[in-house]
């Protein structure tokens, strides 16, 4: 290794391994910037990552990054141990693997020679991490954790030296609660494989692409299709559901029970390099997020494709689709609103194509080259 490179530590969250081979947003953007710096080597990684045997098999093609994997938290050990956390779980409605932590803060103690460490995604590892490195501390903010209404925010406020965060509104979330120095790195999207949106047959279909909750207003999205009682149209559902609570399996019921026509099809999740199949058979595509999200990976990829988009204003969605590409419509009333959005699109076949003439250059905001630019700045400025 070059002796002047800067050593970079890449913490990655408890769920998920790094190579992503079981699938992960924030994970596969992390893994556009180890694939980067393979072929412009900039830096030296580390990457401390939950360990899987396929992950483990898959870092040989990485020569400028090195894996620490955390074999055994899911051991009785590690189960124990996190059984203590239960509380932090809430926090984020999953747990924040106090095992793993405790094997990130054991790494410090014996490797501090690191020039900075980021923390992707889970804030509350600041307060413990700090304990053993008192070097530079970013943390790479995907998700609404840090603002006013945050649990535990005594314990995220005063750690981190610099706040990276995904959008403008995760931003302004940010510094509502500490006057921090953050900067907007917006997501990478690979759009090699997106090409200008095309229709196979006269079917004119709307895609949805995402997970099958609450939450992301696909219920109110089916039903909304359902009042159009059009013939040229179809709607396809791609995700899967999320497990483990009753309010899902009462979602899942509520859903499913609204599947009763032909001319709604569900294909279930779909591995991330086939999903652009389904942006290029469709006409238009819905995000439809009752929830603030913190971007939409989903909305870029769609845009990237020369799909229009019709989208909710939650969170930092309107960053991502405006009215050059797509259209934002209210959550009050979404039923009804997505209904006249999906009415105007399928109506107006010239307000359409424009849409669609603008979205793939709307996407290159959020390209894989604008992002990997972008971070090499921030480690060059270091």
């Amino acid at each position: 290794m070059t002796g002047d490179l800067k050593k970079i530590l890449i913490i990655g969250a408890e769920v998920q391994p790094i190579p992503p081979v079981e699938g992960g947003a924030v994970e596969h953007l992390v893994d556009l910037i180890l694939q980067d710096n393979e072929t412009d080597h900039y830096a030296d990684f580390t990457v401390i990552s939950p360990y899987t045997k396929e992950a483990e098999q898959a870092v040989a093609s990485y020569r400028h990054t090195h894996f620490c994997f955390v074999k055994d938290q899911d051991s009785l050990k590690g189960k124990i141990t996190d059984f203590g956390d239960l509380f932090a779980r809430r926090f984020f409605d999953h747990s924040t693997g106090k095992y793993y932590l405790k094997k990130v803060c054991d790494h410090l103690l014996h490797y501090s020679g690191y020039d900075l460490v980021i923390v992707e995604n889970r804030p509350l590892f600041g307060q413990h991490i700090r304990k053993f490195y008192k070097g530079r501390l970013y943390l790479h903010l995907h998700n609404d954790f840090i603002n006013r209404d945050s649990r535990h925010l005594k314990d995220i406020l005063g750690n981190y030296d610099r706040y990276i965060v995904i959008s403008e509104y995760l931003k302004k979330r940010v510094l509502e609660v500490e006057n921090k120095e953050t900067e907007v790195l917006y997501n990478g999207v690979d759009l090699e494989d997106a090409v200008t949106n095309r229709t196979k047959d006269g079917t004119r279909n709307i895609v949805y692409v995402g997970r099958l909750v609450r939450e992301k207003g696909v219920l109110e999205l089916i039903r909304a299709y359902k009042r159009l009682n059009r013939q040229d149209t179809k709607l396809t559902i791609v995700g899967s559901y999320d497990k483990g609570s009753e309010d899902h399996d009462r979602f899942k019921k509520e859903l499913e029970a609204e599947f009763d026509r032909d001319d709604i099809v569900t294909v279930g999740q779909v591995p991330n390099s086939e999903v652009f199949a389904y942006y290029r058979n469709a006409y238009v595509g819905v995000v439809p997020s009752v929830v603030n999200e913190a971007l939409s990976l989903t909305a870029i990829e769609m845009l990237g494709s020369g799909l229009p988009v019709i989208a909710t204003d939650a969170g930092g969605l309107p960053e991502v689709v405006d009215e050059s590409c797509g259209m934002i419509i209210k959550r009050e009333d979404l039923e009804n609103n997505i209904r006249n959005a999906l009415e105007r699109m399928l109506n107006n076949e010239g307000y359409r194509n424009s849409l669609s003439a603008n979205a793939h250059q709307k996407a290159k905001i959020f390209s894989k080259d604008r992002y990997l630019k972008q971070f090499k700045k921030m480690i060059v400025e270091l």
